[in-house]
């Protein structure tokens, strides 16, 4: 697996920030849409959170 795909949040913003100017484009991406990026990470939470609210009857909040 690749490491620079499970990198946490954290990494990825100081990854971000230290960027060169040359790498930003594709480094932005990766964060955005690896299987381990931004977009999957708040897919799978917001899943368990609707998982979560539908368990403990708060179906308004699911």
């Amino acid at each position: 697996m690749n490491p620079r795909s499970t990198a946490p949040a954290d990494d990825w913003i100081d990854r971000l920030a230290a960027a060169r100017p040359e790498e930003f484009t594709s480094l932005f991406h990766e964060a955005l849409t690896d299987d381990f990026g931004t977009v999957a990470r708040l897919h799978q939470m917001l899943e368990t959170a609707s998982e979560w609210c539908r368990t403990h009857g708060a179906r308004g909040s699911a």
